[in-house]
Order: C-alpha cells, then sequence, then structure tokens
C-alpha cells in the first residue's frame, strides 16, 4: 500500500472518529436535557415525561414512603414521579404520621411544603390563669402576638409569642370606644363582631356594636395613643372598612355605597372612588367590586385599580344574584375570586384593560358550594382563596390550580398557621390541613377563641378549661 493511501486511510479513521465522537456528546447532550425536563425509559422500554414532587415537613428529617416504598432520603427531599396519583406518607419517631394523596402531573413541580407531624405525649403548661371567663382570645396573622380580654373590660392584653418566653402589657382602649362614662364603672358593652389583624401584626381592625352605634376602630397595639375611632374621626356611618396594605395605613371603606380610601397617618378621606358599591374585595388598592342593582334590575361586577381613570366593567348578574368577589395575586400571577350565588369561580391572568372582558382572563376553577357562601377572602398571600357558609369551607390553592371541600365540625374556625384549620368541638382542639386531610385532635379546648402556632414553630397556644385558662404545649 501506498504512502499516499495509508494517509487518506489515517484522515478517513480520524474523520470518523471525531464525528462518532461529536454526535456521542450531541446525544448525551439531548439525553442529559430529556432527564433534566423528567423523562425517563420505563421497565416497558417506554419514554415517559415524569413531575418532581419536593417534600418539606415540620420538623425535618421525616422518613417518606411514596405509594408504599419506603425512600433512602428524609425529608427536605425531591423525587421524580411518573404522571398520576401518589400516596405520600411521612413517619417520624415520636411524632403523629401525616398522609396524602398527590395528583402529579408531567413537567410540572408539585411543593408539598406544609406537613406538620405532631410530637405525641406533648404536655402542657399554664400560661396565664384568669379569674372569669375570657371574652376574647385573637392570634395576630403573623403568629407573634395574642390580643385577649375579660368581657366587658376597657383594657385589653397583648401577649406576645415570638420566642419562649412570654411578655405581656396592657392596653387602655376605653378613649376609642364611645362609652357610657357617667357611670363609676367604665366598661364596654354591646358586642364586638370583628376583630381583624394587619399583616404586620401590629393593628387590629375592630367592628363594634351597641344598639345604634356601629363603629370601626384601628388599634394599634405598638403605640396605643395612635389608635383610631374611625367612625367618630370621620363622622362617617361605615358598613365594610378593609386594610389596603400590610401596614393598614391606608384602608378602603364603604359609606353609604361609596367606596372611599383613608390615610390613617394624615387622617384624610378621599372623595368618591366608585359609587353604589354593594360588596367589595381587594389585593391593596386593586379592588373588585359588586353593585347594587340599578334601574334595569342588573348589578354590576367591575374592577378598580390606583391610578387609572376609569374602572372596567368584568360582567352584569341579575339583580336577585347574590354575589361576592375577591382578587389576590400568587407567584406573579393574578387572580379573580368571585361566588355568584351558590358557584365558586376562579379567573387568573392580567387585569382586564376593557369592558365586559372578564373573558380575558382564565377560568381556572368552578365548583358548585350547595350554599350562598357568607364569606370569600384570600388567605396565606393569595395562595388560597377560601369561601366559607357555616361549616362548609371550600379552598382553590393556586399553587396546583385546584379547589377542595373541607367540612368541619363547628362554624367558628381560625388558620392556626398558614395553611392549618383549627376549630373546638365537644371540648376537643381539633386542627386539618387546608384540603381537609389528616384531621387530629391535639388538646382539651374551649370554643370561641384563636388557637395558634407561634411563628418561631415551637409553642401551640389555645384556651381551655372554660375559658379561665390560657394553655400552651412544645411542639
Amino acid at each position: 500500500m501506498d504512502k499516499e493511501r495509508k494517509k487518506r486511510l489515517r484522515t478517513y479513521r480520524l474523520i470518523l472518529t471525531e464525528s462518532l465522537m461529536f454526535l456521542t456528546v450531541v446525544l448525551m447532550v439531548i439525553v442529559l436535557l430529556f432527564v433534566a425536563m423528567g423523562y425517563k425509559f420505563g421497565l416497558d422500554g417506554s419514554f415517559n415525561q415524569t413531575g418532581l414532587l419536593q417534600i418539606d415537613s415540620m420538623p425535618t428529617g421525616a422518613t417518606v414512603t411514596i405509594d408504599g416504598d419506603e425512600m433512602f432520603a428524609r425529608t427536605n427531599m425531591s423525587k421524580m414521579l411518573s404522571e398520576d396519583k401518589h400516596t405520600v406518607k411521612l413517619t417520624k419517631d415520636g411524632y403523629e404520621s401525616w398522609e396524602n394523596t398527590v395528583k402529579i402531573k408531567a413537567g410540572i413541580l408539585y411543593r408539598l411544603d406544609y406537613p406538620r407531624l405532631f410530637k405525641q405525649n406533648r404536655e402542657s403548661e399554664i400560661v396565664k390563669e384568669f379569674e372569669s371567663r375570657l371574652g376574647f382570645l385573637s392570634a395576630s396573622t403573623n403568629r407573634t402576638s395574642l390580643l385577649y380580654a375579660n368581657t366587658d373590660d376597657t383594657v385589653w392584653n397583648l401577649a406576645s409569642i415570638r420566642g419562649d418566653d412570654v411578655a405581656t402589657s396592657e392596653i387602655n382602649v376605653a378613649p376609642y370606644f364611645r362609652l357610657n362614662d357617667s357611670e363609676e364603672v367604665v366598661k364596654i358593652e354591646g358586642e364586638i363582631d370583628r376583630m381583624e389583624w394587619n399583616n404586620d401584626g401590629d393593628k387590629v381592625l375592630v367592628e363594634w356594636k351597641n344598639g345604634d352605634i356601629h363603629d370601626f376602630i384601628l388599634i394599634n397595639v405598638r403605640n396605643p395613643d395612635a389608635s383610631l375611632n374611625l367612625t367618630e374621626t370621620f363622622g362617617m356611618e361605615f358598613t365594610d372598612v378593609k386594610m389596603a396594605n400590610d401596614s393598614a395605613e391606608r384602608l378602603l371603606v364603604l359609606e353609604n355605597g361609596n367606596l372611599r380610601k383613608i390615610s390613617v397617618p394624615s387622617k384624610e378621606i378621599s372623595s368618591v372612588l366608585v359609587s353604589g358599591v354593594e360588596e367589595f374585595g381587594n389585593l391593596e388598592m386593586s379592588v373588585v367590586y359588586v353593585t347594587i342593582p340599578n334601574e334595569a334590575g342588573e348589578k354590576t361586577i367591575g374592577l378598580y385599580r390606583e391610578g387609572e381613570k376609569n374602572v372596567v366593567i368584568l360582567t352584569t348578574i341579575s339583580g336577585s344574584d347574590v354575589a361576592k368577589a375577591t382578587v389576590s395575586e400568587y407567584l406573579g400571577e393574578k387572580y379573580i375570586g368571585l361566588s355568584i350565588n351558590d358557584v365558586l369561580y376562579v379567573y387568573s391572568g392580567d387585569y382586564p384593560m376593557m369592558d365586559k372582558s372578564l373573558s380575558e382572563m382564565k377560568e381556572v376553577a368552578k365548583q358548585d358550594l350547595t350554599e350562598i357562601p357568607d364569606e370569600l377572602y384570600a388567605h396565606d398571600k393569595g395562595r388560597f382563596i377560601v369561601a366559607k357558609k357555616d361549616k362548609k369551607i371550600v379552598v382553590f390553592n393556586a399553587e396546583l390550580g385546584e379547589m377542595s371541600g373541607v367540612a368541619i365540625e363547628s362554624s367558628r374556625m381560625n388558620w392556626m398557621d398558614p395553611f392549618l384549620i383549627a376549630n373546638v368541638t365537644d371540648g376537643k382542639l381539633v386542627e386539618r390541613d387546608f384540603d381537609g386531610a389528616n384531621r387530629r385532635v391535639l388538646a382539651d379546648a374551649s370554643s370561641g377563641y384563636d388557637s395558634v402556632i407561634s411563628a418561631n414553630n415551637k409553642w401551640l397556644y389555645y384556651v381551655a378549661e372554660h375559658g379561665t385558662k390560657l394553655k400552651r404545649e412544645r411542639l
């Protein structure tokens, strides 16, 4: 064989070798890309895309069993799973187990970030004893404070539950209630219909009724001198008040069907933003509202946003329809929740810019409620939209785009943490996940009071023994 032929053969072999190496690298990159996207080969030779399940727990270090198979890794952990329903069980020595079924979708991350395992054989300790039954105990939204008082008391107590030690202080609320001080003993008569905390945990909005008096009072628990009786300050009869930012320095109020805003620091109230309003829900200064019936016998559902020149008419409904509205945002996605009679609708997408354009948003969920809800609101910074009627709750989970129905034992409930629903029945404190799963009886407790897990996740606080003792248990 001549030298030229040998040289050509070496060149061909080199080109072939480098081409095969290049194709191998390209193939490996493609395979790795598909693996990263969740694709894998099945035992039957199929090539399917999986979903990713991320499992966290409180406390961490729980054993994970999926469809009966125990995983090597402990929480917090992740696992690629086929598109299907899977049963997840979490166990840890000395703790009650947790179990639920999750529906995995191909190419989608499912965050199971809320499971809480409760310690077995917990011991309770008394935080505070009272001479008579407490009138109320309310937990702040950020789970750092408790506000409580005996019935009729004009001095309320604030307990800080940020750490292991509970620090208490007193707040004189008498100056902010229109009381009859001609008697020797001044007391708060009537009823407190509502207590709502701002997200910063330093203000409480109180709705108080006493005969012909119907007042909305903003109590500043950190600086009581900055508290404000809104009804008395502005000389207007409000039918609803909602906070328009985390600090509650801006409020939205409904007065004689007129929607207005209030600046608390400057004690200023705006001109009418929208008139003829019957119901409204808001996310800061984005407001979805329902009007009273017009002459044609129709109600309008509209959208008001601060800075926009005109409101947007989303849709119209019959004047006989009962409607409630709320608005929220989760992970950058905007949501509008509407209950019209006994049906709950949830829409997502950019807010419409033109009239009668609710159809521009995507209807992501619809649920028959069987009854007209009394409440419709956004919870946990927009993750949930909640409709409640007596003992029935429907929760839309924006994380998954799914609805779940929950039946509780008593009509009074509160959120023990962002994901757990608590209520008291037959003297027992009962909690369950937001979707109704993992019902657990925690303690002997008194009804009519909030129970809460402190923000540091170390303590469970509740009222017991006919409202005469504030107790806690280490979790």
